[in-house]
């Protein structure tokens, strides 16, 4: 075996038999990660003991959109995707090559109760 850093949403989950490993819950007072294009010293004053932040992928649009198209614009506000179904849709269309709007059409045509929450409906 071996040890790689990974972040999820991605594909490999899928790909390979991974475990993550269990670090200790983000406290921002033990994460200090300085820029290396902020300060030379960057390394030396840099020291993370503890697990990542985790993070968060939002759709973006013009706010235009909201008075142009204002039901589009709460469509794509109220999307929410859990990791698992990321890395699902990344192994379906990257490693398996399948066409992407297949994919979406199979995954809505399974999640309507989903979909219909996003729409307001």
């Amino acid at each position: 075996g071996f040890v790689f850093y990974c972040y999820a949403p991605h594909y490999n989950w899928f790909v390979f038999d991974m475990v993550q490993l269990e670090e200790p819950p983000y406290d921002p007072a033990k994460y200090t990660m300085v820029n290396p294009n902020e300060d030379p010293e960057w390394f030396e004053k840099s020291s993370i003991t503890v697990g990542a932040q985790d993070k968060s992928i939002h759709v973006g649009y013009s706010k235009s959109l909201e008075t142009r198209a204002p039901m589009v614009a709460e469509f794509l506000k109220n999307i929410a995707m859990d990791v698992d179904t990321v890395n699902e849709f990344t192994n379906e269309i990257v490693v398996k090559q399948r066409d992407g709007q297949e994919v979406a059409r199979e995954w809505i045509a399974a999640n309507s109760d989903r979909v219909d929450g996003w729409l307001g409906l």
